[in-house]
């Protein structure tokens, strides 16, 4: 952030007119207080309940670990008859890189999951 982007909007910076509150009382502004506070909470409680986030960075990830999940749970059985091999994925945030992430799909158990 620079003092360029705060002056390209500071007219919407000043704008008070969407989002504020004017508590006219104590109990007004105690009200608005408390219900910022639970909005946190449920905010909190729901992120305590999603999937974590990619260590990676990287989209991909995720979608490792659904397939992970998808042969953990046991769905993916007709692939492990076929295929009977361990695949490995190494992903690259770009060309001669390491590799952020390394992926390992065992069709031959079933599994799958990042190292």
């Amino acid at each position: 952030m620079t003092p360029e982007m705060i002056a390209s909007k500071w007219t919407k910076v000043g704008d008070f007119s969407e989002g504020a509150t004017n508590p006219e009382s104590n109990q007004e502004m105690m009200e608005v207080i408390m219900n910022n506070m639970e909005k946190e909470k449920a905010r909190e409680a729901a992120e305590a309940q999603a999937p974590p986030a990619s260590k990676s960075g990287l989209a991909s990830e995720g979608i490792f670990n659904m397939m992970g999940a998808y042969l953990d749970a046991g769905h993916g059985k007709d692939a492990v008859a076929k295929v009977k091999a361990v695949l490995g994925f190494h992903i690259l945030k770009k060309k001669g890189a390491k590799p952020s992430l390394v992926y390992e799909i065992d069709l031959k158990n079933g599994q799958g999951h990042v190292k």
